[in-house]
């Protein structure tokens, strides 16, 4: 039986969302590494699985998926995730899809424009940061991670309230991305430190070993 594959890569935020929940509840799948920075994603053959050629992607028994919300339900659909996670009651639902639409735009969006500005094109490109395009980035990426802290924690012990859901995991992961180049949200956020904190208790070891990649990242950073 062919099975489960996740095509990622771990400095994909939306990868490291993906590959926590697989390995912390314990669904069987194929890690398949597509590195990124040698452009394993851009290749023919991934194409046929991936046409916009971008990570995570899946494929259960031979069938494609990209989107990590959609693979996220497919597999809350088909692969027993704990209710807790991503609720089949439609009301309790509804609060997990209400951050994960809101998420797309107001924190991955803001967040990536930063590591974007900041460390992807400089880095690619071999040249200096556009310090002005950097601060607007930064900008708007603290006027979202205020509104995130203020609006969204404010529920509870987690986004939707008292248990960890997969908008715990797609925000947690997309939060530690700054990280990269410098920028710990947890800074001056005492509720968004103490949340992220559960977060990643109630997901280690895997969280930590996820975000391996990021983390020897960030310590090149400050060398």
């Amino acid at each position: 039986m062919v099975g489960l594959k996740l095509y990622y890569d771990l400095v994909s935020q939306p990868s490291r969302a993906l590959f926590i929940l697989l390995t912390h509840y314990k669904v069987p799948f194929q890690p398949v590494l597509t590195n990124i920075a040698k452009g394993e994603n851009k290749t023919e053959e991934f194409k046929k699985i991936s046409p916009f050629q971008k990570l995570p992607a899946a494929e259960d028994d031979g069938f494609p998926m990209i989107e990590s919300v959609a693979i996220l339900r497919y597999l809350a659909r088909t692969k027993k995730l704990p209710d807790s996670f991503y609720p089949q009651d439609v009301k309790p639902q509804f609060k997990v899809d209400e951050f994960l639409e809101w998420h797309h735009q107001n924190i991955r969006l803001p967040l990536s424009m930063y590591f974007f500005q900041k460390w992807l094109i400089p880095n690619r490109l071999k040249l200096q940061p556009n310090e002005k395009a950097v601060a607007n980035a930064k900008k708007d990426m603290e006027a979202a991670l205020d509104g995130f802290e203020k609006v969204w924690l404010a529920r509870g012990p987690f986004i939707t309230g008292n248990d960890v859901t997969a908008a715990d995991l797609w925000a947690a992961c997309e939060i530690e991305q700054p990280r990269i180049c410098g920028y710990n949200a947890r800074v001056g956020r005492p509720n968004l430190t103490a949340w992220i904190e559960r977060v990643k208790e109630h997901y280690n070891p895997v969280y930590d070993k996820t975000h391996g990649p990021l983390y020897k990242l960030e310590q090149l950073g400050k060398k």
